[in-house]
């Protein structure tokens, strides 16, 4: 654990990324959740690491973030992955145990640990899972995105928060893109509204069928990111949304990464869209698309326009 917490520690300072522009010491710590999840709530194991990390999180030290990385996962495999299905009782009270014990810590080393980034999307998503109020929530939101403007995972963390799985809304998510739009040139492109509209998507809200969708913002913010994180799966993502707000001159440009193995789960789940927009980006063929969005499925008819 102290190499694992060491390499995040190291990254996050050098600001460290994958080749896709995710910060790489975030993603640690994201992927020791991802290796524990299939365990069972009853393995041994979850034991042996909270009582360790429990010792090792006396004092504030970056051991902190994987403790509650730890127990976010303890907390998502009780909930057996659903984040508003019904629970017994004794395993709702056990999830909000978990989750408390999460906003403790975290909060007890708020002094010493909120100087890192990590800090502050741990918090956001500890909040929303608590249903803190909306204004605690938000003021969490703006200090750590005031602090670490080009930390993506801030507004991820939010984009999750404001889903209406979670209790939020269409428009609160809407709100969040209008105020990215707002921010400075050098946050813009780091390309958080492009990534904001993709982690909607991620969350099953697709945030470019919606009147206040800014594109003149998200067309420069995607293509800035594309030119400094030509990463594969980036591009077939944007590939997909470009097609789907037919977008032809985007999608063709990105047609090529298609020929590549797709593993994107959001791509893999609509495989059957994705050969029409195969076939839009090459020739053109234009095809009707349903997409649902606001609890309603609205009906788009995908062709060329002029440029």
């Amino acid at each position: 654990m102290s190499e694992i917490v060491a390499e995040a520690k190291a990254d996050l300072r050098a600001g460290a990324r994958l080749p896709d522009g995710s910060w790489r010491g975030h993603e640690t710590y994201l992927a020791v959740e991802e290796a524990l999840r299939p365990r069972a709530v009853d393995d041994p194991l979850w034991d042996r690491l909270l009582s360790d990390l429990r010792r090792r999180t006396a004092k504030p030290s970056d051991d902190v973030f994987l403790h509650v990385q730890v127990l976010h996962a303890q907390a998502d495999r009780l909930r057996a992955g659903k984040q508003d299905g019904p629970l017994a009782q004794d395993l709702r009270e056990r999830v909000d145990r978990t989750l408390k014990t999460a906003r403790e810590l975290l909060d007890r080393h708020r002094q010493a640990l909120a100087s890192s980034p990590q800090w502050w999307v741990q918090r956001i998503t500890v909040a929303s899972e608590l249903g803190e109020t909306r204004e605690a929530q938000r003021a969490l939101f703006d200090e750590g995105l005031r602090r670490f403007p080009d930390f993506e995972p801030i507004v991820r963390a939010r984009v999750r928060a404001l889903s209406p799985a979670r209790g939020g809304s269409e428009d609160g998510m809407m709100d969040l893109l209008d105020g990215i739009a707002l921010m400075p040139a050098s946050a813009l492109k780091e390309g958080l509204y492009a990534r904001a509209v993709l982690a909607a998507e991620d969350e099953g809200v697709l945030v470019f069928l919606d009147p206040r969708f800014q594109r003149p913002i998200w067309l420069s913010s995607t293509e800035w990111l594309l030119h400094r994180w030509p990463d594969t799966r980036l591009r077939q993502r944007y590939f997909f949304l470009a097609c789907r707000r037919a977008e032809f001159w985007f999608a063709n440009a990105q047609l090529d990464a298609m020929s590549l193995p797709v593993t994107d789960p959001v791509l893999v789940r609509n495989e059957a869209t994705l050969d029409k927009c195969r076939r839009f980006a090459t020739t053109g063929q234009p095809f009707p698309l349903q997409m649902p969005y606001r609890g309603e499925n609205q009906t788009v008819f995908i062709r060329t326009f002029s440029r």
